[in-house]
């Protein structure tokens, strides 16, 4: 008979490290999709006006985050169980967090350069008063902070 190569605890240690890595991969890949729907309305390519729709976000990012909880539960059904009961349970005021996140990078980005209008309640208008040309900082700063309120979800 032949002998494992590795030590049990070893063998733990290291598919514990690729259970942690794949559930990172799951996290990093979800908040890079979520930030870049809620940039897409937010930021235009070529105009001066942006506008957010958070009913809009809000049918949009559903699946995302249901795709998060699906790949967490290939990697570990009860955090996946907790993730799922997380998101329910914040549901109202977890999109409310992203876009504030958003708001706050963009009016620390722009400065006065950047009009904010809450012509209703569930939309945003923004109006960039010069044309942006370089948005990689917001787009990198803000997928980290998504990255953060997912990871803070999961609770590990």
């Amino acid at each position: 008979m032949r002998k494992a190569l590795l030590p049990n605890s070893q063998f733990n240690s290291r598919k514990e490290a690729v259970s942690k890595l794949e559930l990172e991969k799951v996290l990093y890949d979800a908040s890079e999709s979520i930030s870049s729907k809620i940039l897409s309305s937010a930021i235009p390519d070529s105009k001066s006006h942006g506008k957010i729709d958070l009913w809009e976000l809000e049918n949009l990012l559903t699946p995302i985050l249901n795709s998060v909880v699906n790949g967490v539960s290939s990697i570990d059904y009860s955090l996946a169980e907790s993730l799922s009961f997380e998101i329910k349970r914040r549901k109202s005021s977890l999109l409310d967090d992203i876009v504030s996140f958003l708001l706050e990078s963009l009016k620390d980005a722009f400065r006065d350069s950047i009009e904010i209008d809450y012509p209703t309640p569930r939309i945003i208008h923004l109006r960039f008063r010069k044309k942006i040309e370089n948005t990689a900082f917001i787009k990198k700063e803000f997928s980290i902070k998504v990255y953060d309120i997912l990871r803070h979800l999961v609770g590990k």
